[in-house]
This record gives C-alpha cells, sequence and structure tokens, in this order.
C-alpha cells in the first residue's frame, strides 16, 4: 500500500493483489486441467457464462460511477459526504446505501467513485455495509420468506445503528485517509 492507504499503482497497471490472485486462479486450472481436464473445462464454461450474464451490471455499474464523478463536483461531495461532516454525511451514506440496488459490483464501483471524489472513510463505510444490511431491496422478499415485517424491523432496528456507529468509528480511526486517488 501506498503512504495514503492507497493499493492503486501506476495508471493501467495492477495492483500486486490483483497479479496474485490471478496468478492463484490460473495455477489453480492448470493443475485442475491437468488431474482432470473436463472438471477444469466445466469451471470455465461456468465461469465464462457468469461473467456474460453479470457484465451488463457490472458496466452500468461502472458507467453509473463515472457518471457521478463527472455530475457531482468533487466540492459538493465532501461537502456531503467528507469525514469532516461527521454523523451527518455518515447518516446520508447510510440512507444512499440502502436505498442502492443491484448486486455487489454496483455498490463498489459507486464507492470507489465516492473515494476518488473525497468521500471520507466512514461514509464510505456505511454506504457499503447499508446496503448489505439494511437493504430496502432485500425487504420485499425478506417479508415473503417469512411472513412478516419482524425480521425486517429488527434488522433495521440493529442494522441502522450499528452501520452508524462503524462509519464514525471510521472517520475517527482514518480521518484523513484518501483510498484512490482523484
Amino acid at each position: 500500500m501506498k503512504p495514503n492507504g492507497s493499493r492503486q499503482g501506476k495508471k493501467g497497471r495492477m495492483d500486486k493483489f490483483t497479479l496474485i490472485f490471478v496468478a492463484l486462479v490460473v495455477g489453480a486450472y492448470l493443475v485442475l486441467f491437468l488431474r482432470r481436464p473436463s472438471t477444469a473445462a466445466d469451471g470455465l464454461r461456468i465461469g465464462g457464462a457468469s461473467l456474460l450474464k453479470t457484465m451488463p451490471v457490472i458496466l452500468a455499474g461502472f458507467a453509473l460511477a463515472g457518471l457521478l464523478q463527472a455530475l457531482i463536483p468533487k466540492a459538493s461531495l465532501v461537502d456531503w459526504l467528507g469525514a469532516q461532516q461527521g454523523i451527518k454525511g455518515v447518516f446520508l451514506a447510510t440512507l444512499l446505501g440502502a436505498a442502492t440496488p443491484g448486486p455487489i459490483v454496483l455498490p463498489l464501483a459507486v464507492v470507489a467513485g465516492l473515494a476518488k471524489g473525497g468521500a471520507g472513510m466512514g461514509s464510505m463505510l456505511a454506504y457499503l455495509i447499508a446496503w448489505d444490511v439494511i437493504a430496502v431491496r432485500k425487504m420485499p422478499m425478506t417479508v415473503a420468506f417469512w411472513g412478516n415485517w419482524r425480521l425486517v424491523a429488527a434488522k433495521c432496528a440493529i442494522g441502522l445503528p450499528l452501520t452508524l456507529l462503524a462509519g464514525i468509528l471510521a472517520n475517527w480511526i482514518f480521518p484523513n485517509t484518501k483510498l484512490l486517488e482523484s
């Protein structure tokens, strides 16, 4: 990691973590291919099908992240979600995260855009936790599965204060951390 907390290398180059991860996956496929070629081929086929199925969401997520960076001036983003905003920025990020639809690629792309725009660590963490824990998009299915709102109410009643606490603590522990360079 760089001194400012960023793992990002030179523009357009993969970082060490990505290179190691790719090497491990390629190595695992090579070993599997030597031992059980049909299983390795099945794995590549299944992975390729998953990639094709999720590619539109991945592209839309990064397009949205770019759009947010282009539309929202950096100064406004820092004014709304910067670490100096404290609980206000964390609360706004929590609401945005809870309301964000889609699979994990979308909020990760949005948070990357927020990070480049200068959002505080607490706001970004609160956004991701709220997306997963509070998750308005999951509420109807949770009610349908359980037959009542008690689980949803409990998730919100416990998840909201814990999300806010996590964001506040992140701002306190990592006050000036920049995850990504602008």
